[in-house]
């Protein structure tokens, strides 16, 4: 299947359902599957599988339409296991959000058609052959390069030209490429703007606060959090005011 094919499914093309191989009986729903990675309470996420289920109905699918959405509360564990319970259901179509989502899902199938959002690097991670050319089961959109790693720093110098060391706070078993994606620019940004970036690898909440206050005891020190399942999860520690740095 091309990749238009695949968006249109779930974007809103005029295209035929391609799935006679799987069809279930007529008088029964087609379904499709969405796996968050977030609780079932996060008001974002909640939001934006909300715009794709009105945008369902405004294209006059849902009647004959079922949503089968999970929702994985930022647990790893729980992603593969509900990747393996959605696959099992053989929906015409899954879409999921982010890498270790799309990772889940495209070890447990290689027929059924599955969109993503929020891949940093779909080639890196093995999902699709090409930006151009995905191949496979496997498509979507990516809003992020790894130049941005550069560009982070880049922001924080400019907030505080005192700034001297950046604690860089990533989960590696859900940040693209393990953390290197952002990591590499990062690091050659920094030893361009004479900083100090400090790989600092989180799993939880808790080691999110500790990565924290650890920063914040340092002076002229800066945070710069990854975008990945754990710190976009856990994103309030990732906000809390820390500790004042002792002064000089």
């Amino acid at each position: 299947m091309q990749r238009r094919d695949f968006i249109a499914v779930l974007a809103g093309g005029a295209v035929a359902w391609p799935f006679s191989a799987r069809a279930q009986p007529a008088q029964q729903p087609r379904q499709i599957g969405i796996l968050v990675p977030f609780a079932d309470d996060d008001p974002d996420a909640r939001e934006q599988v909300a715009v794709f289920r009105a945008e369902l109905q405004r294209l006059g699918w849902a009647d004959n339409l079922r949503v089968e959405a999970r929702w994985a509360g930022g647990d790893r564990d729980r992603i593969r296991m509900l990747a393996k319970e959605l696959a099992a259901l053989r929906p015409a179509a899954i879409l999921c959000r982010a890498t270790p989502v799309a990772k889940a899902l495209f070890q447990e199938t290689s027929e059924i058609p599955i969109v993503f959002f929020n891949v940093s690097d779909p080639v890196g991670d093995g999902l699709v052959a090409s930006l151009a050319r995905p191949g496979g089961n496997v498509t979507g959109f990516t809003n992020v390069e790894d130049s941005l790693g550069g560009k982070w720093l880049e922001l924080l110098r400019e907030i505080d030209p005192a700034v001297e060391r950046v604690a860089v706070i990533f989960d590696p078993k859900t940040s693209p490429g393990g953390g290197t994606y952002y990591v590499r620019q990062i690091n050659q940004a920094a030893a361009a703007l004479h900083l100090t970036a400090i790989p600092t690898m989180v799993t939880n909440a808790v080691e999110i606060e500790q990565a924290a206050d650890a920063a914040a005891r340092e002076p002229n020190s800066s945070l710069l959090v990854l975008p990945d399942v754990t710190t976009t999860s856990h994103r309030d520690p990732c906000l809390r005011p820390c500790s004042p740095a002792p002064t000089r």
